[in-house]
């Protein structure tokens, strides 16, 4: 995330704004200290979406790319209820992704996209949670 916020050239203060979290939440982040809350995973969500309204596909896609690997890689490493929860924010990151990169036209991106999420779905191992998230 780190270095697709850089090539943007955004500082961490830019990219906490728009998110509306600390920049010391997004540092940490970024270095590993600290894994995502799901509430902080869903508000960098919620606002990527309204940027995305706003600003096309080009402003979000790399940020709703790497926030997708980086909660996959989050849930591998840990077990239970948070690994569940790490799949599934991981599942709606790739959503909105394969969302925009339709938008932008690049529909090979999309089926990437959107394997990625059936991916982080099924890894879940909750369905049920599934259902109520997207359907």
């Amino acid at each position: 995330m780190r270095e697709l916020r850089q090539e943007r050239g955004w500082g961490l203060s830019d990219l906490a704004g728009l998110a509306r979290t600390s920049a010391g939440q997004l540092s940490n982040l970024e270095h590993g200290r600290r894994s995502p809350t799901t509430a902080v995973a869903s508000t960098i969500l919620d606002n990527l979406r309204n940027i995305g309204q706003e600003c096309g596909p080009r402003r979000v896609l790399p940020v709703l790319v790497a926030s997708a690997q980086t909660l996959r890689n989050l849930a591998v490493e840990i077990n239970g209820a948070r690994a569940c929860a790490m799949w599934l924010l991981a599942a709606r990151f790739a959503e909105y992704a394969g969302w925009m990169w339709q938008e932008s036209g690049n529909h090979a991106a999309r089926t990437r996209a959107h394997a990625a999420r059936r991916e982080a779905r099924h890894s879940s191992g909750d369905d049920g949670a599934w259902r109520l998230l997207f359907h």
